[in-house]
């Protein structure tokens, strides 16, 4: 399998996200890895640098970067409390980041 398949793959699997209140903060999901490895990926030099390239070649303002890793570290933070409400929290906070990764993916 190429890098640019494997990425795909692991980028459809980002979206796909179980509904269970257990699977939501599990951080081992393929899932939370997937999107934990692009937004890991992606290095602004500076905070108004324009353009920021992903391991699978989407692209990105360094804005868009500090946002996606703020929701990761808030789903963190949040799955980590364990109440019921903030797993409903972390579960929108990674759904956002999932949905822009989707939205700026590159075939």
């Amino acid at each position: 399998m190429t890098f640019s398949k494997a990425l795909f793959v692991s980028l459809a699997l980002c979206s796909v996200f179980s509904a269970s209140a257990a699977a939501i903060c599990d951080k081992r999901s393929q899932a939370y890895r997937d999107c934990v490895y692009l937004v890991d990926s992606l290095r602004p030099e500076k905070a108004g640098q324009m353009r920021v390239f992903a391991a699978d070649g989407s692209e990105f303002n360094a804005g868009q970067v500090q946002w996606m890793k703020a929701q990761l570290r808030k789903f963190e933070r949040l799955c980590d409390s364990g109440k019921p409400d903030d797993q409903a929290q972390a579960e929108k906070a990674l759904a956002g980041v999932q949905e822009l990764l989707k939205s700026h993916h590159r075939p």
